[in-house]
């Protein structure tokens, strides 16, 4: 019987040539290569396939699985998890347009495989189109060790980035998948949700070194053309914001009352980062894109 790679890495496609290339040399140049890529393609249209063959050609631990379907981005996920990743000691998931050091799986493999730690992550930068790099305060630490102040300041900030790309324990993340999921079905937050559930129980080491580049694109229009979201009037967005985010607190609610709570104020305290966060990510984002839109109308 084939011995295992340590770590596997989950990487889902969908029209992806434009940075897969660069993606691909930064995983299988790593200084660490004891691990597994597998690939999900998502019924690509564009050259990502043959850039894949290309790889899982002369790299063997590439391996590439074209879906049955055109599954969203939760599905896709989800289901990498449990038909390759589940079966690791540690995974982690990947973006191809993302960017990483050549000592990131180095890194993480050495913190997870000499401690208890349930994911370790590191710093990151944004990169852009055009290869510019920036770091800013989102970029600056926000979680480390284990406290129930990870998952309250997780719930205010949100700050998935750095977090959801960091290396996990299986083991760990293993119980927490179920919440890999959409709340409802706007269909967004469901990594901070599975993320929020890990907090609780699992202990999560920083590294303040940038170890990963995050690509900045057009979200937005990336996540239309592929059906996720439609494009809405100032009033109806708020409106979907609005019941959204009284959904991801209610779950959220149920996930805190069901995880270790030692004190009688845990749940009090989580329910007023949750008032806080639900206005923050509501009439706060309301208020700016309004301006920005009176903004527009006027240089017009």
């Amino acid at each position: 019987m084939t011995k295992l790679s340590p770590i596997a890495l989950g990487l889902v496609t969908w029209n992806g040539e434009r940075f897969l290339r660069e993606l691909m040399e930064c995983i299988t140049t790593q200084s660490f290569s004891a691990f597994k890529l597998y690939v999900l393609d998502n019924q690509s249209t564009d050259k990502t396939l043959s850039i894949l063959g290309y790889y899982a050609a002369i790299d063997e631990r590439v391996e590439v699985h074209i879906d049955t379907c055109r599954r969203g981005f939760i599905e896709a996920q989800r289901e990498i998890f449990y038909r390759f990743l589940k079966k690791h000691e540690y995974c982690a998931y990947i973006c191809d347009d993302d960017v990483y050091e050549n000592d990131f799986l180095a890194f993480h493999y050495s913190v997870l495989n000499n401690s208890n730690i349930g994911l370790s992550y590191s710093k990151h930068a944004y990169i852009t189109e055009t290869g510019s790099v920036s770091i800013d305060d989102r970029c600056r630490a926000k979680y480390n060790g284990c406290s129930f102040i990870n998952p309250a300041k997780f719930l205010f900030y949100r700050n998935c980035i750095p977090v959801f790309f960091g290396v996990y324990r299986v083991k760990d993340l293993v119980s927490h998948m179920s919440n890999f999921r959409r709340v409802d079905k706007f269909g967004y937050n469901h990594e901070n949700l599975m993320l929020f559930s890990l907090m609780h129980n699992s202990k999560i080491s920083y590294d303040a070194t940038v170890r990963f580049y995050y690509r900045i694109k057009d979200r937005k229009k990336e996540y239309e053309e592929r059906g996720y979201l439609k494009a809405k009037g100032v009033i109806s967005q708020l409106i979907w914001d609005i019941r959204h985010n009284i959904d991801f607190s209610l779950v959220c609610m149920s996930i805190a009352k069901t995880k270790n709570s030692s004190s009688s104020t845990y749940p009090a305290y989580i329910f007023l980062i949750l008032f806080l966060s639900f206005f923050r990510y509501t009439f706060y984002v309301f208020v700016k894109v309004a301006i920005l839109a009176f903004i527009k109308r006027k240089a017009k």
